[in-house]
């Protein structure tokens, strides 16, 4: 009963029923995601409903609410040390000294003067000997470098000197005749310096007593090689009447495929001394071609010496008794 009558009071007092004075009244739609808070009480007819206070940057509670006070960006970290700046740190741990120790030294920079005295006065001075096999390496270098220079000055001047120069004036017939006639010459001294050799060696020979061996050595080699000759000479000789004679042979000898590269070569391609030694070479193959042609048209029929010629064999060699 008397509950009763208290809430007839209070609804007298308060001018009848209305929804602000339900103090637990709690919104029938919630969004997600959001605070759910209960709502503050009435005072009267008014809601009073508290003032929040703005967070620091440390209390945020989210890292873009944070205000960057001191002006650093927040992706700067400043490294912090655990302990005291102003404590050293060999107070703080000390290790018992031992005789092994060294002292530190203290190391203070010495003045421009004293440290280029000093290096001047440590600087060991050099022995007389070595400073004399030194000098002697140098002028051996010296003299050494000099002569080379010299030797390769001399070769060039020698080079542009003897070396000579294909002028397009009237001269240059009178400079390939006299080419000619030196590279005959050089032919010939070479020919009789071989004679002279081989004249030394068989007066070698003879004082030596061997004469009798080498007469027999000679006619073993004699008899091997006219045995060979007589069996190429009849095998040959039947191959050349099956192919028509002598003249056949000529034929098929001036249509080899030597002649035919031997007639692709260019001698413009050559340096000029190349292309000197090639005419003095190109003349005396036919001077010797043209004796050729000339023993090979008397030559009708094959025979021993003309087969020994081709195959570049003296027949006196092998045959020395037809000719005494």
């Amino acid at each position: 009963m008397e509950q009763r009558e208290g809430e007839k009071e209070k609804e007298k007092d308060g001018g009848g029923t209305s929804p602000l004075s339900m103090p637990a009244c709690e919104s029938p739609k919630k969004t997600p995601g959001h605070h759910s808070s209960p709502l503050p009480p009435l005072s009267g007819d008014k809601l009073e409903i508290p003032k929040r206070r703005k967070l620091e940057p440390e209390f945020a509670s989210s890292p873009l609410d944070r205000r960057q006070l001191d002006g650093t960006p927040n992706s700067v970290i400043t490294p912090q040390k655990s302990r005291s700046i102003s404590t050293p740190t060999h107070l703080l741990k000390r290790r018992t000294p031992s005789l092994a120790d060294k002292p530190i030294p203290v190391l203070s920079p010495p003045s421009p003067a004293l440290s280029t005295e000093s290096h001047v006065s440590k600087t060991p001075p050099i022995p007389s000997s070595v400073e004399s096999r030194d000098s002697g390496m140098l002028t051996a270098e010296s003299s050494s470098s000099s002569s080379s220079s010299e030797r390769k000055i001399g070769a060039s001047q020698m080079r542009s000197v003897t070396s000579p120069l294909m002028s397009r004036g009237p001269d240059n017939g009178d400079l390939t005749k006299l080419r000619r006639e030196s590279a005959q010459l050089d032919r010939e001294i070479r020919k009789w310096r071989r004679l002279v050799d081989l004249a030394n060696k068989a007066q070698k020979y003879e004082e030596q007593n061997r004469e009798r061996d080498i007469k027999g050595l000679i006619e073993d080699w004699r008899s091997a090689a006219r045995m060979a000759a007589n069996h190429l000479y009849n095998e040959t000789s039947v191959k050349v009447d099956a192919m028509g004679g002598v003249e056949e042979l000529k034929k098929r000898i001036n249509d080899s495929p030597f002649q035919d590269e031997r007639a692709e070569f260019d001698p413009q391609s050559l340096s000029p001394e190349d292309r000197a030694k090639y005419e003095d070479l190109k003349a005396q193959y036919e001077q010797d071609m043209g004796k050729k042609d000339k023993e090979e048209e008397e030559v009708n029929e094959f025979t021993m010496p003309y087969m020994l010629k081709l195959l570049n064999v003296d027949h006196k060699l092998l045959f020395p008794e037809e000719y005494q």
